[in-house]
């Protein structure tokens, strides 16, 4: 399979929005890793038959900084740097 990954809004402030595009099978676990390397966040999330899953992850948990948006699945893992910048 030929998975992509587009996400935005980068900077975020209230969620990001994560479109995976080219994955029609099995299962992935979604991380969201700090700088330290800590698991900020972990979810498992499936796949559908249309090729294109649409996720939105809610921030307003999360400090202001940089994480690394993690997707993990047997048959590929995809990083992307995420800049996570909350306006007070």
């Amino acid at each position: 399979e030929n998975i992509s990954t587009n996400v935005y809004p980068i900077p975020a402030k209230h969620f990001i929005q994560i479109d995976i595009a080219g994955w029609k099978t099995g299962n992935a676990d979604l991380s969201l890793i700090d700088m330290a390397g800590r698991i900020i966040y972990s979810e498992e999330i499936s796949s559908d038959n249309s090729g294109l899953r649409k996720i939105t992850l809610e921030l307003k948990d999360i400090s202001d900084g940089f994480y690394v948006l993690k997707i993990e699945s047997c048959l590929k893992i995809l990083c992307k740097a995420t800049s996570l910048i909350h306006l007070l």
